[in-house]
C-alpha cells in the first residue's frame, strides 16, 4: 500500500531492502546479505539491484553500508562481516570491575541533565568508532548521483516529542508524499554516521545521539509501520530481513500454569525490547500481505476495474493509492535468544572473569525461557559468527525466492 510510484531511473521493477533493528542480533542480517552477494548468480545481480535501502536501528548501519558500497564488487560484504567478527564482548560491554565501580555515577548521569551521558551497559564510544571507520560515508552521495541506487532512509525517534523521523536521501531530492500520521515525519537530509548511530541508540543501553540540536534514539521504538518508507518511495518488490524466530511457541497456546515460573527482570527486559524493536515488523508484514490479498480478491470478484475504483476513493480520502507489492521475508529458523543462552554457557570461561560471571547469571536466570535480553547485548565476534552462519543458511533455504525476486 502506497502512493503511485514516481518516475524511476531504471527499467523493470523497483526493489527495496528493509533492514530492522535488534542490537547484536544484527549479525544475522549480515549473514543473509553475505549470501545474496556471494552465492546468487553473478549475472543475475549484475543486471538487477536494490534501488531503495531502508534501515532502522542496527539495520540503519547496514543500509548505509550497502548504499556506500554500491559501486564495489558485491558491495565488499566481507568488510561488513569483519566488522562483526572483530567485535569482542569485553570491549563492547562495560562490565569489567572498573566499569562496575563507576556504574552508580553513570546511572545518575543517565537520569541527570548531563549533556553526554554514557551508555550504562554498552561501550557506545567503541561502536561509534567502528561505524565511523568501516563505512565510506561520502560514497553514499556519490553512488546516489551516479544512479547506483535511488533512495536511502534511516529512521530514528525524537525523544522530546516521541515522533518517528524518517531521514531520506534520494536522487531527486526532497521527500515524496508521506503519511498523514502526525506522529511520523520525513525529512530530506544528507545522511551521515550521526543518523545511523541515532537510529541504533537503544535507550538505556546506548546514550541518545544529538542531530541538528535534537536528541534522538532507536528508530524502532515508535515505528509502527517499518515497511512504510520503502512503500512511500515506490518499491514494487521488497525484501525484508526479520530478526525474530517464528517458531512453534508463537503459534501454540499457553503452557500449563504449574510449569510457569515468575518472570525475572532480565526476561521482562528482553520481552520489552522484543515488543519495541521486533513486533512492529511482524505486524506490518501481515498487514501488507492482507492488502495484497484484498486487491487480488477484489479483482477476482469485481474485475480489473476494482483497483481503479478503490484508488479513486483512496486518492480523494488519503491522497494515496493502493497497489500490490511483492514481499519476500527471511527470518531466523532458530530462536536467537536460545542461541545467546547457549553461547554464554559454552564460552563463559573465555568471556573474562567479571563479564563471564555476570552474563552467566543473566543466562541462568532465564534459562528455561531463553534470554532475549542477552541476544541484544552480545556484541561478540564469536556469537556473530553463529548468527552469520544462520543467516546464510536461511537465505540458502530461500534461494529460489531470492532468484525470483531479482528477476525482471
Amino acid at each position: 500500500m502506497t502512493e503511485a510510484p514516481r518516475q524511476a531511473r531504471h527499467d523493470g521493477p523497483t526493489r527495496g531492502l528493509v533492514l530492522s533493528g535488534g542490537g547484536a542480533r544484527g549479525a544475522y542480517e549480515a549473514g543473509v546479505i553475505d549470501y545474496m552477494f556471494s552465492e546468487l548468480p553473478h549475472e543475475l545481480l549484475a543486471k538487477s539491484r536494490f534501488h531503495v535501502y531502508c534501515g532502522t536501528s542496527v539495520g540503519a548501519i547496514h543500509a548505509c553500508y550497502l548504499a556506500a558500497t554500491a559501486h564495489l564488487p558485491r558491495h565488499e560484504v566481507s568488510r561488513l562481516l569483519d566488522m562483526w567478527r572483530n567485535l569482542r564482548v569485553e570491549q563492547m560491554l562495560r562490565l569489567n570491575l572498573k566499569d562496575l565501580l563507576r556504574l552508580p555515577g553513570d546511572v545518575r548521569a543517565l537520569f541527570s541533565q548531563a549533556r553526554t551521558p554514557p551508555g550504562v551497559i554498552v561501550n557506545a564510544r567503541h561502536l561509534r568508532e567502528v561505524v565511523m571507520n568501516d563505512t565510506p560515508w561520502d560514497c553514499i552521495h556519490q553512488n546516489l548521483e551516479q544512479g547506483l541506487f535511488d533512495a536511502l532512509t534511516v529512521t530514528a525517534t525524537h525523544i522530546a516529542s516521541g515522533k518517528t523521523i524518517n531521514f531520506v536521501e534520494r536522487f531527486d531530492g526532497g521527500v515524496p508524499p508521506w503519511t498523514r500520521d502526525k506522529r511520523v515525519m520525513a525529512q530530506a537530509v544528507r545522511i551521515g554516521p550521526q543518523h545511523a548511530l541515532a537510529s541504533a541508540a537503544i535507550p538505556f543501553l546506548f546514550p541518545a545521539v544529538q542531530v541538528d540540536g535534537y536528541y534522538l534514539c532507536d528508530g524502532g521504538l515508535r515505528q509502527n509501520t517499518p515497511l512504510s518508507p520503502a512503500l512511500r518511495l515506490g518499491v514494487d518488490r521488497v525484501l525484508v530481513i526479520g530478526l525474530r524466530h517464528e517458531g512453534a511457541n508463537g503459534r501454540a497456546g499457553l503452557q500449563n500454569p504449574a510449569e510457569e515460573n515468575y518472570p525475572g527482570p532480565f526476561l521482562m527486559m528482553g520481552k520489552v525490547l522484543d515488543a519495541l524493536l521486533l513486533d512492529h515488523l511482524d505486524y506490518d508484514i501481515a498487514r501488507l500481505e492482507g492488502f495484497n490479498t484484498l486487491l487480488r480478491d477484489g479483482r477476482l470478484a469485481f474485475g480489473e476495474r476494482f483497483e481503479e475504483r478503490i484508488n479513486t476513493i483512496s486518492h480523494r480520502m488519503r491522497g494515496t493509492s493502493y497497489r500490490e507489492v511483492n514481499a519476500v521475508t527471511i527470518r531466523p529458523s532458530r530462536d536467537i535468544g536460545e542461541m545467546a543462552t547457549e553461547f554464554v554457557f559454552f564460552h563463559k570461561p573465555r568471556l573474562g572473569k567479571v563479564q563471564g560471571y555476570l552474563l552467566g547469571k543473566v543466562a541462568a536466570s532465564d534459562f528455561l525461557s531463553h534470554s532475549d535480553f542477552l541476544s541484544y547485548l552480545l556484541f561478540d565476534g564469536r556469537f556473530a559468527e553463529a548468527l552469520i552462519a544462520l543467516g546464510r543458511a536461511d537465505a540458502d533455504a530461500s534461494r529460489d525466492k531470492l532468484i525470483e525476486f531479482f528477476k525482471d
